[in-house]
């Protein structure tokens, strides 16, 4: 991630160049993963940027994005690996869908008592 269009320019040619990728995100990117080398970690469809997450989702696995631009900036990602798509079961879901609702529902009373309050 870079602030500006020119910078990501720069970036992209030198990574088509042969410049290794993570070696560029640690020395140019602004983006809190730059110390991990750019490593962004896994995320669940609906959860990333929405520019990002489509991007991610045309990739093959080892392909590189264009620049991407999102509301932090200018982004080039590289997809390393996918996983999920398929049926879990129960039991490895249970634990994260009775958070999701846990955090639904205190939304939920969150914006009755604003709606109560007129605020």
């Amino acid at each position: 991630m870079v602030e500006t269009q020119e910078q990501a320019e720069g970036i992209w040619q030198e990574l088509r160049g042969g410049a290794s990728f993570s070696d560029l995100a640690m020395k140019r990117s602004i983006h809190p993963s730059s110390s991990k080398a750019g490593e962004i970690g896994w995320f669940d469809q609906g959860e990333g940027e929405p520019a990002l997450e489509a991007a991610a989702l045309a990739l093959e696995k080892g392909e590189m994005s264009g620049i991407i631009k999102t509301e932090a900036g200018y982004e080039i990602i590289k997809l390393m690996d996918r996983k999920g798509g398929g049926i879990q079961p129960f039991d490895e879901v249970k634990q994260t869908i009775k958070m999701k609702l846990m955090v639904q529902k205190v939304e939920e009373a969150k914006a009755r008592y604003y709606k109560k309050a007129e605020l």
